[in-house]
């Protein structure tokens, strides 16, 4: 298999990576879930793990990834209660 994957110029740890940093920036971007869980739930071994990753590939933390995809877009998921200076329905005028 490590042949294989290294044919095709990639790796199982490239793969993991891709996949943790595909579900770490949609649980961020999309749910409320905490930081925490998100990080048991992505395989990192703490919060400051994830944190370290997550600047690594956003170049930035989870809570300012967070905080810019909500207010990028209020109907995501879990952003009904935050209040982002204008109301929805002048949003989609």
């Amino acid at each position: 298999m490590v042949h294989e994957l290294a044919a095709k110029g990639t790796s199982y740890r490239q793969i993991k990576d891709e996949e943790r940093r595909s579900v770490a920036v949609k649980l961020v971007s999309e749910t409320r879930t905490p930081f925490a869980d998100i990080a048991q739930r992505v395989g990192f071994s703490s919060l400051p793990a994830l944190d370290r990753a997550f600047r690594h590939w956003t170049g930035r933390t989870p809570t300012a990834f967070r905080a810019e995809s909500l207010t990028a877009d209020p109907g995501a998921a879990g952003a009904g209660n935050v209040t982002h200076g204008q109301s929805r329905a002048g949003a989609d005028s």
